[in-house]
């Protein structure tokens, strides 16, 4: 077969992707973007927070955090969680981790093929690992598809704000913004890899071994309760330097809707 990010895996090691049993009409559609891209995705149910018994909660249910998760939170975590547990028993190197409503630009092999070239002058890792990750310290969380993002402030962290690659990339949206970090651009479609400080969503992340074990750990597990939704927990443990990673900025994957805002998910109990 195919080899590295031209494989059916996008050069990670698995593609799962969450969707509510009930949602078959996501499901299927995740099915034609596999079948027509030619990309294997494994299947994992959402799950319904209010099924969560007390003992399995992730956090004492007795000393409640202030805003306790809602039932979605619960099961949107939950879904993660088993995930990052399953990459654990297996011993995966690398998945990548999609919410059901995400949408692939045609040319997504190309794109990553830019971020592994980028992430390896990052890592310092040898060009023969994808992704640049040679050991497992390399990173936790490559976060490629989000709603909003923020580098580390030069004034906290002056050595990580400087910290990035950048390189044209004929797939991401014309912006302003990043031309001026690749002088000489012919274009304004920019790509940027920078340190991950603040960073919203989960629409759409890879994580290590190593990752996916902090992730299980800190994350509503014995190392930290979950006091808010899941991806601000993720972002407050990169600010803590807890676990490390880097961002795609623009975003390489967005959220697509099929209807009105009474499409998604998340409000779910």
């Amino acid at each position: 077969g195919k080899s590295g990010i031209q494989n059916s895996t996008l050069g990670f090691e698995k593609i799962f992707y969450i969707s509510m049993p009930e949602r078959t009409d996501r499901q299927d559609t995740m099915r034609l973007i596999a079948s027509y891209m030619d990309l294997d995705f494994t299947y994992v149910p959402g799950v319904n927070g209010s099924t969560i018994v007390d003992k399995a909660l992730p956090y004492d249910p007795i000393k409640k955090p202030p805003k306790a998760p809602t039932p979605a939170e619960l099961g949107c975590w939950r879904a993660h969680a088993n995930i990052w547990t399953e990459i654990i028993q297996s011993g995966i190197t690398s998945a990548l981790i999609l919410e059901d409503d995400i949408d692939f630009t045609v040319g997504i092999r190309d794109v990553l093929t830019g971020v592994s070239q980028h992430l390896h002058r990052l890592t310092g890792a040898s060009n023969g690992d994808e992704f640049g990750l040679v050991d497992k310290e390399d990173w936790d969380v490559l976060h490629l598809g989000h709603c909003w993002n923020e580098r580390p402030p030069e004034k906290t962290h002056p050595i990580a704000s400087m910290i990035y690659e950048a390189w044209e990339d004929e797939y991401a949206p014309a912006k302003e913004q990043y031309v001026y970090l690749v002088p000489g651009a012919k274009s304004q479609r920019i790509r940027v890899l920078q340190p991950t400080y603040v960073v919203v969503c989960t629409q759409a992340y890879v994580v290590s071994l190593a990752g996916a074990q902090r992730l299980l750990y800190h994350v509503g597990g014995p190392g930290g309760s979950l006091y808010e939704p899941i991806d601000i927990v993720m972002m407050n443990l990169f600010q803590s330097g807890k676990i490390k990673g880097y961002t795609a900025v623009p975003s390489i994957f967005s959220q697509w809707k099929n209807g009105d805002s009474r499409d998604t998910d998340i409000q779910k109990a």
